[in-house]
């Protein structure tokens, strides 16, 4: 332990339990703890936003590409019914 450490702690041990300073020092602590939860509850907040807008993006995407997978299946089997009549005529 540094000797600010050691310093510090004695005068916390000194100290009354009533002290001002000392519930200053421990609000300053719990006031650093709470700040430090809420930028995690912010960070996490925004990772899930941006998550949701990720999710709903691929959503459209996929049924947009399923739409475009069944106009495609479509357009086959009316060209395959074509070659088939091609292939007829031919014959």
């Amino acid at each position: 332990m540094s000797h600010e450490n050691e310093s510090k702690t004695n005068l916390s041990e000194d100290r009354d339990p009533g002290d001002l300073t000392l519930l200053t020092e421990q609000y300053r602590l719990d006031l650093k703890q709470y700040q430090d939860r809420e930028s995690e509850y912010i960070r996490m907040n925004n990772v899930l936003e941006g998550t949701k807008r990720i999710v709903i993006d691929m959503s459209k995407t996929i049924k947009e590409l399923t739409n475009h997978n069944k106009t495609l299946s479509e357009e086959i089997d009316r060209l395959n019914k074509y070659l088939e009549v091609l292939k007829k005529e031919k014959q």
